[in-house]
């Protein structure tokens, strides 16, 4: 069987490996991903974390914001690379003057590299997951705005390319959230976890050939869409989807590769009791698709680094020496790579035994929470203090909460960890505040720790998500007239790309107020007037009238929706009277409490009655 990882290589830096500086300074080039140790136009890199992050030194000018390399600048174009954008601009100071050869490979690849770099990783989809949906990026244009402070001000037009679009990113933002609500982990293994991860993974894909010898028309077989939501990718598709997944549930992992120049793979690294496996989906799947009875299925599921390479001829998981072999990789991953394959039956390790927590969920209260810990090796009930001790972080505020359970004694240098959720608040202090016929605000109290709130309506009997706010309060618009409104609202922190709800508001049920009445004709009679109005959708109309225009003492008088005129009688003989109308919509609020809306004063008119 044939692995390939079918990543572009950057063909147009080769073919001008021989051209002059000069000769590239003022036509854009396009680098392909993984550019990693390119030769020729970009310079070799020395690993995955080569960019010293350091804050960005930042100026202001004509309304934007310029940085030199560093954190700032990596921050903001990471948001960037994480809603797909492919042209942006990149504000920079540079003390050396640029064109576009010296942009893309001085500020754009390290721009790239920075905004992607494994030291600065802090979700599930940075890090290794932008850096492996980056397929090209190059500089479009270099603008010179102005030079002061010791520096020059450069608008940089860049351009990325992705393997997959943001709507597709969404849908895998679906499926992973999907997936992770279906898994049972009260009970289980480390060991367990991460097997019936990469076992899924496995199940729900084929290895896609024609990706492989066919990149461009087949993106969606590089990334976790093409793994989650088509069920065929390359190995890139399993490893993303691999890395993601286990992140999300707080595993140490990496995704790894071997040399982009011949044979190129990617596949995982994970850790367990201190120590890193191989773990490489792509490889196990096509062993098992393909009833290759020469290598075990499970051979590269949580294996070491030597014997990863046993029944790999071609070296495909040989890792890349100009990516890995350097001093951050080597002290924070290569020192712990595990010297023989794991085993969850080898001696006392807590990865292989079962944890449960008292709680998976809470309510957020200000107070930390410390769920209770079972631990069981086998049958056997290990004790705190004698076989782990126990530490909690991020149990206070909303979001996910961690326990790591730390071996010692018998199980002294393992460990395994859970993760709980604190759920916000639920809403209180919901009202309607300004109501028209076609538009309402609603507002409730703030929710400590809430990143937003997702406002829920009652439509055609269900609960719809309406609509989401940063703030607590909302203005809808374009209602209909005399139209039942019913709300709730919950508020959301959002984790790894997906919100975790606390409990729902009590309802607030009101109607839109009637469109403005209308008094369509108003004639004298002896003694009184007869006012003829137009129909509006509503319960019924008052009718008012007065001797005055400010309707000073008016009277008021109810009038049955079922009927468009209404005669008054005993009238003063000679006086004139001022008359206007409103309609009305009577209703049952949520507390069973019948009430009403008006809708507003129809323009006032006049009649002189004989």
């Amino acid at each position: 069987m044939k692995k390939l990882l079918s990543v572009l290589i950057s063909l147009t830096i080769l073919l001008g490996l021989a051209a002059p500086f000069s000769a590239f300074s003022q036509e854009p080039y396009e680098v392909e991903n993984p550019l990693y140790a390119r030769g020729g136009l970009t310079s070799p890199l020395k690993g995955g974390n080569i960019v010293f992050i350091e804050d960005s030194v930042s100026y202001k000018y004509k309304d934007n914001t310029y940085y030199t390399r560093g954190r700032q600048l990596y921050q903001y174009a990471k948001k960037k690379l994480d809603a797909r954008k492919e042209v942006f601009k990149l504000y920079v100071l540079s003390k050396d003057e640029l064109d576009l050869f010296s942009a893309t490979n001085n500020i754009t690849q390290m721009v790239f590299l920075g905004a992607t770099d494994d030291e600065y990783c802090q979700t599930s989809t940075d890090s290794d997951y932008i850096r492996w949906a980056v397929r090209s990026f190059q500089t479009l244009d270099v603008t010179k705005n102005t030079k002061k402070n010791g520096y020059n001000y450069y608008t940089l037009t860049v351009q990325f390319l992705y393997y997959d679009t943001l709507k597709e990113e969404k849908k895998a933002d679906a499926a992973v959230e999907k997936y992770l609500r279906s898994l049972k982990l009260n009970g289980k293994t480390e060991y367990e976890i991460v097997k019936e991860i990469h076992d899924y993974i496995c199940s729900i894909n084929v290895y896609d050939y024609p990706a492989a010898s066919d990149p461009y028309s087949h993106m969606y077989a590089f990334s976790s869409y093409g793994a989650l939501l088509k069920g065929k990718c390359v190995c890139q598709g399993y490893a993303v989807t691999f890395y993601r997944i286990c992140k999300e549930l707080g595993f140490k992992v990496r995704l790894v590769s071997s040399d982009p120049d011949w044979g190129c793979h990617a596949w995982n690294i994970i850790e367990l009791d201190n120590k890193y496996y191989i773990l490489d989906c792509t490889w196990d799947d096509q062993v098992f698709d393909e009833e290759d009875t020469g290598i075990e299925p499970y051979y590269y599921f949580l294996t070491d680094y030597k014997s990863s390479l046993k029944y790999d001829s071609i070296g495909q998981h040989k890792l890349y020496s100009s990516l890995y072999e350097n001093n951050y990789f080597q002290t924070n991953y290569k020192n712990y790579f595990a010297e023989k394959p794991y085993s969850s039956e080898s001696g006392k390790r807590l990865s292989a035994c079962s944890v449960s927590l008292s709680s998976n969920r809470f309510t957020y209260n200000g107070n930390a929470n410390k769920p209770l810990v079972t631990v069981k090796d086998g049958d056997v009930l290990l004790k705190e203090g004698e076989d782990y001790t126990l530490s909690y972080s991020s149990n206070t505020n909303p979001g996910l909460g961690r326990v790591d359970i730390t071996g010692i004694g018998e199980y002294e240098n393992t460990n395994t960890h859970r993760l709980f959720i604190i759920q916000p608040k639920k809403v209180s202090g919901l009202k309607i505040g300004k109501l028209t016929s076609t538009s309402l605000n609603l507002s409730w109290d703030k929710v400590s720790g809430a990143d937003g709130y997702t406002v829920q309506s009652y439509k055609n009997g269900k609960w719809i998500n309406l609509v989401t706010s940063e703030t607590n309060s909302i203005s809808l618009s374009k209602l209909s007239p005399s139209s039942k409104q019913k709300f709730r609202v919950k508020a959301f922190k959002t984790v790894y790309k997906h919100n975790l709800y606390g409990g729902v508001s009590d309802n607030k049920i009101t109607y839109t107020k009637p469109k403005k009445g209308k008094i369509i004709s108003l004639v004298a009679g002896k003694s009184s007037f007869t006012a003829k109005f137009k129909k509006l959708k509503c319960s019924g109309y008052q009718l008012q009238y007065s001797l005055s225009s400010n309707m000073k003492n008016a009277k008021t008088l109810k009038v049955s929706s079922k009927k468009l005129s209404k005669t008054v009688k005993g009238l003063k003989k000679g006086k004139g009277y001022y008359v206007r109308i409103r309609a009305f919509k009577t209703f049952k609020n949520e507390k069973n409490k019948k009430t009403a809306v008006y809708g507003v004063w129809s323009a006032k008119s006049f009649v002189k009655v004989k």
